[in-house]
């Protein structure tokens, strides 16, 4: 036999990931976060429509939960045999979000109905808002819903008689995304739910918050646990960086939010880089786009950061500063998109009622 047709698991070649993907860091959360089944029980029955419906205790449930279900790699049984989810993506249909939860929806024994980008009548027709609502609402148990803005989501979520999630309304929020950033953090750092941590965390930006979901959701998540965090940096030179009172929501409970081009108004964007990046504990990458933070600078940058500092994408990165980051300490954006498994199935099985209390 070849040598390449007799390899198995065990040579299957490993990236360099950031300390927090050892699965023992799940392990630390699930025990640093006492259990409290009467808040995780509100709860069932629940949509999930935006980072802002999600108080902090509730959050830390879900997040407990999930951090038990990947130390333990799944839940013991099936509690969703024979349930069904409507996944309904208007846009994205091979989204890394659309595979992470009919990965989380099948993990936990359920079907799924994988609706059309654009569900229609025979005649050709697309089924209207009230219409589709009622199809979800029949045919499946809960639905998780990606539309092309925040309209067509507040259009439709009235008329379901099943739980729902949002899974991206246009540039709106991304919640679910946001829950499984802070879950990737706090499983680095457990310590940062204290009343005082020893070091809350610098944040630097790339990206535009007034426009990106991910973003917007992830931000007003730090908003509920401003201990955790010092300031906020954000990277990109953008007219408008945030909507009406998105910055506020920040301020107001004491976290500092700075943007590069005040802070260091007459410096080149490397220049900017190199005095922002060496401070910073979390890089959340959107998208590098060479108007806004040329590639080549960003990873130049990254040359001064410490050993320790996380970068994390909602999305994997493109190639280019993949090929410079996939193999790196820095990589938490694999840990991620795993983490993000569990984050769905503990959501799933809380909206559920489906709950056995580790």
């Amino acid at each position: 036999m070849s040598e390449p047709a007799s390899r198995g698991l065990s040579t299957a070649a490993r990236f360099t990931e950031h300390p927090v993907a050892d699965v023992a860091t799940a392990a630390r959360l699930a025990e640093a976060i006492p259990a409290q089944p009467d808040v995780l029980a509100w709860m069932k029955g629940r949509h999930i429509l935006s980072a802002r419906d999600l108080e902090p205790e509730v959050l830390l449930q879900v997040l407990r939960l999930a951090a038990h279900y990947e130390a333990q790699g799944r839940p013991d049984t099936c509690p969703l045999g024979g349930r069904i989810l409507s996944s309904v993506f208007v846009r994205g249909a091979l989204s890394q979000t659309r595979l992470s939860f009919a990965s989380a929806w099948l993990r936990l024994g359920g079907n799924i109905l994988d609706f059309e980008e654009s569900p229609a009548r025979p005649n050709g027709d697309h089924y209207g808002p009230d219409e589709l609502a009622e199809l979800c609402s029949n045919y499946g148990d809960i639905a998780v819903l990606r539309t092309a803005d925040s309209e067509s989501l507040g259009a439709m979520v009235d008329y379901f008689r099943v739980p729902v999630i949002n899974a991206g309304n246009g540039d709106d929020e991304h919640p679910t995304n946001a829950m499984a950033d802070l879950y990737t953090i706090l499983k680095w750092r457990p310590d940062l739910l204290s009343a005082q941590p020893d070091r809350p965390l610098t944040i630097a930006i790339s990206g535009d918050p007034a426009r990106t979901r991910t973003i917007r959701s992830f931000l007003l998540l730090l908003s509920k646990f401003p201990q955790m965090v010092e300031r906020v940096l954000v990277m990109d030179r953008l007219s408008q960086p945030f909507t009406p009172g998105q910055r506020e929501v920040l301020e107001d409970v004491g976290i500092k939010v700075e943007l590069v081009a005040e802070t260091f108004p007459n410096e080149t964007i490397l220049g900017g880089f190199k005095l922002v990046l060496p401070v910073t504990d979390v890089i959340y990458v959107h998208q590098i786009r060479a108007t806004r933070a040329p590639r080549m600078s960003f990873i130049e940058g990254m040359a001064f950061v410490r050993p320790q500092t996380m970068v994390l994408c909602p999305e994997l990165p493109g190639q280019v500063f993949g090929d410079y980051l996939n193999h790196s300490s820095h990589n938490a954006y694999f840990a991620q998109a795993r983490g993000a498994n569990y984050v769905r199935m503990a959501l799933f099985c809380s909206i559920m009622g489906k709950l056995s209390h580790p």
